[in-house]
């Protein structure tokens, strides 16, 4: 018989803190090293010089100029982004699994689309920043502020959103497809990723998944069909659902605590698969998302079994 569902076991604040400082420290960290780079690291180990009684604006033609440049800069990122969805993610190849490649160029678009649209969005608005900062602040720490502060302030919007769900759907959908499971047999079930709880999720690239597919929650058995693997548990072989933070996971600094289907192999071992609810826009989207696919896999396994089981 089936156990009942663990409570979910969100992280420790032990780990949140030192999991959101690692993430502070990696984004410095490279402004840090842009700093290096540029030389304007003797901003911060210089002498300040006191702010001019009257500090000089900002040229009309600078203002236009960045405005032009940022603008341009978010176009660019946002056509890139488009024709990533409409070709889920430039895979092209459907007759064998997609996702090891399609994880690979997702870290370099996750990167490009990033740093355009950050990059983008701060020099379009530095030139209305520094008219405020320049009567505070030196002014070389005012034009370092006006363009950096746009940047890092974007980038921790860019941590919260999750960009791809669209582009993840299609791929599952599209190589499914190719493995002949029709688009209605799919929407019969629930789209989601999997994941084995035991591998450390820091040494993965990109995506957390291994595999992704659809999952059908029949009377009798549990189906899934996926890019690379598919298996079938019959319901007397669950043993229950446990909830359990990955510290791994973006999402799980959100509030997201991952899904483990648990249950018995045909020799009768007791495994464990993480499943991940996809269509999350955001991470807090995607928590919610766990959460409605633990109380689906809940009820289906509290439920009455089927006739004649």
């Amino acid at each position: 018989m089936p156990h009942a569902s663990q409570a979910p076991r969100k992280l420790s604040p032990v780990k949140w803190v030192l999991g959101f400082l690692f993430l502070v420290a990696v984004m410095f960290g490279c402004s840090g090293l842009g700093l290096l780079l540029s030389g304007n690291y003797r901003l911060f180990t210089e002498p300040a010089p006191a702010p001019p009684a009257a500090p000089a604006g900002v040229p009309v033609a600078l203002a236009v100029f960045c405005f032009v440049v940022g603008t341009f800069l978010m176009i660019l990122g946002a056509a890139l982004y488009g024709v990533a969805l409409l070709t889920h993610g430039f895979t092209f190849d459907f007759t064998r699994p997609v996702l090891p490649g399609f994880k690979v160029r997702l870290w370099f678009l996750n990167l490009v689309v990033g740093f355009l649209a950050q990059s983008g969005f701060a020099v379009t608005m530095a030139p209305v920043l520094l008219v405020p900062l320049l009567r505070v602040l030196p002014p070389p720490v005012a034009w370092f502020a006006g363009f950096f502060g746009p940047f890092v302030v974007l980038q921790f919007v860019f941590v919260w959103l999750a960009p791809w769900p669209v582009a993840m759907r299609s791929l599952t959908a599209k190589r499914l497809e190719r493995l002949g499971v029709p688009r209605e047999a799919q929407s019969a079930g629930l789209y989601v990723g999997v994941s084995d709880p035991s591998r450390n999720s820091f040494k993965k690239l990109s995506l957390i998944e291994e595999d992704l597919g659809v999952l059908w929650l029949a009377p009798g058995a549990l189906s899934y069909r996926g890019d690379a693997t598919a298996w079938d548990v019959p319901r007397e072989a669950v043993t229950g659902i446990e909830r359990r933070a990955d510290a791994g996971s973006t999402s799980a600094y959100f509030g997201a605590v991952a899904v483990l289907l648990c249950y018995r192999d045909p020799a009768g071992q007791e495994r464990r698969l993480r499943l991940h609810a996809s269509g999350g826009w955001t991470m807090t989207a995607t928590a919610r998302k766990q959460n409605e696919l633990a109380e689906r896999l809940t009820t289906w396994l509290e439920g009455p079994a089927p006739s004649g089981s």
